[in-house]
């Protein structure tokens, strides 16, 4: 049996929702910038930072500023993401010199919050992908493990075989996530404890991301978690 789908309205509804975002993102950035530009004046300006009202306030108009610029960010990374996702990768890559590479650009953040980054290497660890997708892939999981881990935490970055899948965990010893909600986490904009997605300057589109980017890499992905004893994020690769 042969069937014959056209996915032309398809593509063009994504296309059309990709411009939509962009064109939005692009809009919020121009204000956004201006806002920050003023935020930074106060900073410089001493008569007005010292300011009861003024110097309570500026950390909180400054932090929410960063929030919103990240979230613009985020839906532009998401929307490109999706519209590629049928688009796969054609590189060979090496995922231990990419997980060395990405460890090393966290030296100072790792070193500012006392954490300790373990990396369990293998030799021959080659995929088909793409390096930039990849390092998005994994700089978002390492920044959810140092984002939801305490100061003096551990966070294990480990690389196996398995048949013939290379598999990467990253594994934290944070807050975790109940496993009611597990299957959830994925979801765009969906976070476990808002409040402290607010704090750490989360958007809650980290991990929807990555779910797109993995997809794309024709790869799977599995969140294995306990609350309050840490959280396992675990990518599998064709191997090559």
């Amino acid at each position: 049996m042969l069937f014959i789908r056209d996915l032309t309205e398809f593509y063009k509804f994504q296309q059309l929702k990709s411009d939509f975002v962009a064109n939005v993102s692009h809009e919020l950035r121009t204000p956004l910038q201006s806002i920050k530009m003023g935020l930074e004046s106060f900073e410089t300006n001493s008569d007005i930072k010292n300011n009861p009202e003024v110097k309570n306030l500026l950390p909180i108009m400054t932090s929410q500023s960063e929030r919103m610029e990240n979230l613009i960010r985020d839906l532009l990374s998401l929307s490109k993401i999706e519209l590629q996702e049928h688009i796969r990768p054609t590189h060979e890559i090496d995922l231990i010199e990419l997980m060395e590479y990405i460890i090393k650009t966290y030296d100072k953040i790792i070193s500012k919050n006392n954490i300790k980054l373990k990396f369990n290497k293998i030799d021959n660890f080659k995929i088909i992908g793409d390096r930039d997708k990849l390092i998005e892939i994994f700089t978002n999981l390492i920044d959810n493990s140092i984002k939801y881990s305490d100061k003096n935490k551990e966070i294990t970055i480990t690389a196996k075989k398995e048949n013939d899948l290379n598999i990467i965990s990253v594994e934290d010893k944070g807050i975790g996530i109940p496993k009611e909600l597990i299957h959830r986490i994925t979801e765009r904009f969906f976070t476990v404890d808002p409040s402290k997605s607010r704090s750490v300057g989360g958007t809650g589109l980290g991990l929807a991301i990555v779910k797109h980017l993995v997809a794309q890499h024709r790869a799977e992905m599995f969140i294995n978690s306990v609350k309050n004893q840490g959280t396992t994020v675990e990518i599998k690769f064709k191997a090559l």
